[in-house]
């Protein structure tokens, strides 16, 4: 049966944003939601944050190491309502060993997980 917002759902699924330390060892801030808190948007179930907005809190509230949300390398996961399916975006540095720590930080399985590259979060230089 295909889940939609209002549908009972898995609330240990998680959605929400991220950011890696330069190393790729640790995560530097996350915002993980069940789903049922996210937002719809089209066909998506997004998070209720956005990643600039959620830095500046963090930032303000002396979380984060410095005022650039875009300094350290970030992606969000979503899902999507027409495939059933969590979508990972991420940059151009996607390793096996991030996958692990992101399946395991949003408690996601790989069965049901899509790992899809966004230029958007692209680490340059």
């Amino acid at each position: 049966m295909k889940e939609t917002i209002g549908a009972v759902l898995d609330d240990t699924k998680l959605i929400g944003l991220y950011w890696f330390s330069r190393n790729f060892k640790n995560f530097v801030l996350v915002h993980k939601e069940p789903r049922r808190s996210g937002e719809k948007y089209l066909n998506w179930i997004i998070s209720s944050k956005d990643h600039y907005d959620y830095w500046d809190e963090m930032y303000s509230a002396g979380k984060v190491p410095g005022p650039d949300y875009d300094a350290y390398p970030r992606g969000r996961v979503s899902f999507n309502l027409d495939t059933d399916m969590f979508i990972v975006y991420h940059g151009n540095w996607l390793t096996p060993q991030v996958k692990a720590l992101l399946l395991n930080e949003f408690n996601l399985t790989k069965k049901e997980t899509v790992f899809e590259s966004d230029e958007h979060y692209s680490l340059t230089g």
